[in-house]
């Protein structure tokens, strides 16, 4: 229960009993007296709270900034290359020498390449196979050799109604076998 001071109920106890009805100007008075008061005591608690949240805030973030040097400090040398390569991209982003763009694509793509040949010596005889099949595959993209849509969409029509009378035909078959195995127990 909240705490009212003394004096604020006594004047609320006084004020009710003596001027009730007769001098509302005295009630009013008293009323906002005794508001006033209850504001004046609220203050000091929103105040408090606020106080507190900016406490658990500046904890949270301390907390966060120490577990980020732990992990800069369990990282070692590394965060300090990655910190030199930061300021070398901020430099080079100020400077605005980032060369022509034609040559860092090409870049991009050697490095690409070498890195595509890398894992292809890794995978051993596999690339040869997936090479030539990639090398079809561009070369039908580029010449736009699909064939005709329609003949195509027929293609896969037959193929899947090929794959539905195969299906058919296994379960028909298996029902029979059911209906032949039942058969034979009922005979027996």
């Amino acid at each position: 229960m909240r705490c009212v001071p003394f004096l604020l109920m006594i004047l609320a106890v006084a004020g009710t009993s003596r001027v009730r009805g007769q001098q509302p100007e005295a009630r009013e008075g008293l009323r906002d007296a005794a508001r006033k008061a209850v504001l004046e005591q609220r203050e000091p608690a929103s105040d408090a709270r606020q106080e507190a949240r900016e406490t658990r805030r500046d904890d949270r973030q301390e907390g966060r900034q120490e577990r980020r040097d732990h992990r800069q400090e369990a990282r070692g040398d590394r965060g300090d290359d990655h910190e030199l390569l930061r300021l070398a991209l901020i430099a080079a982003l100020r400077d605005g020498d980032f060369g022509d763009r034609q040559s860092v694509r090409e870049e991009r793509r050697e490095g690409r390449q070498e890195r595509r040949d890398d894992r292809q010596e890794a995978r051993g005889d596999r690339g040869d196979d997936h090479e030539l099949l990639r090398l079809a595959l561009i070369a039908a993209l580029r010449n736009g050799d699909f064939g005709d849509r329609q003949s195509v969409r027929e293609e896969r029509r037959e193929g899947r109604q090929e794959s539905r009378d195969d299906r058919q035909e296994a379960r028909e078959t298996r029902r029979d076998d059911r209906r032949e195995a039942r058969s034979d127990r009922d005979s027996d």
